[in-house]
This record gives structure tokens, sequence and C-alpha cells, in this order.
């Protein structure tokens, strides 16, 4: 393990962690994860039905945080960032598009490639959305002591990196 890590870990420790992550314990954290990611996934899901821009779906704000962090994003490259097939994230592009959130252009380079980008109106959107959702999880993470949302932070800092496209994939 790093030693930026391991001290990152030991100064923000849980103080009652069930299990610890070390040497083999990777599939633990792993069935941890997978279990976990339904849960927040549906909570997610419950919030942006309620919140403002509650006729936004999760695969919509994902696509649109995906342009929002990669703007004239190829309709490939969206497909690549979601894990989506080519068909699925077309789709959602050309309901975001007849929605007025996103706006289809060709790529200058390559006729047969489309860009894609968000409008003012999904800026707006998604910018309210994503404070609603942020909001919601905020919530959530409320009652956790200072030290277990330090802990979870870290966590979330260090995982990052593992899941962006290019990331390490495996040890």
């Amino acid at each position: 393990m790093r030693t930026g890590l391991k001290r990152k870990l030991n100064n923000h420790a849980p103080v009652s962690a069930s299990v610890t992550a070390s040497g083999n314990d990777a599939d633990v954290l792993a069935r941890a994860f997978v279990s976990l990611i339904p849960h927040m996934m549906g909570s997610l899901r419950r919030h942006l039905r309620t919140a403002e821009g509650g006729d936004l779906r999760v695969g919509q704000f994902r696509m649109m945080m995906a342009i929002a962090m990669s703007p004239e994003l190829s309709i490939s490259n969206a497909a690549e960032v979601m894990g989506l097939t080519l068909p699925s994230a077309s789709k959602l592009a050309v309901e975001l598009a007849h929605a007025g959130l996103v706006q289809r252009t060709e790529d200058s380079r390559d006729r047969r490639r489309s860009l894609l980008s968000l409008t003012a109106a999904g800026r707006d959107v998604l910018q309210s959305v994503q404070r609603a959702a942020e909001d919601h999880f905020a919530n959530i993470f409320q009652p956790l002591t200072p030290r277990e949302r330090a802990f979870l932070l870290c966590a979330a800092e260090t995982l990052r990196p593992l899941f962006k496209p290019g990331g390490r994939s495996g040890p």
C-alpha cells in the first residue's frame, strides 16, 4: 500500500470499522461496494424524481455530468465513459437534445462524429439538479461523525482516479 494512502487511512479510520482493507481483503471491499451501489443509485433516482428538474433520469444526469466534465464530448466517448453501448448513448443524447439541454454538433475534423455540449438551459438544469443531489447526500451523511465524514471523503478522493477512463483497472 502506498505510504500516503496508508497515512490517510490511519488518520481518518472510522472508530468502529467492521472490516479492515488490507492484503487480500480486496474481495471483501468489492462485495461491500457492489452491494452499496444499488442503494446509492436508488436513493439518487428517488431524489431526482422529486427534486428540481424531476423529469431528469439518472442516465440523463450522468450524461450531462460527463459532458460538463469534458465539453464537446463525442457520443462514442460518452458511451465509453458511461459504460453504455453506442446506440444507448445516442438515444440519451437525442432525448437531451429534444429537451433543449444538449446540443449536438458535427465534428469539424470528422463529419461522422457528433459532439455534445450543454446548452445554457442544460447548464442551469444540471447545476440545479447537481446541487439538489449534493444536498440530498449531505443530509444522508449528516448523522456521521466528523471523523467518519473525513474518512469517507478520503476514500472518495482515493477511489476517483481508479474509475476515470484510463484509470487503473487492476493491480
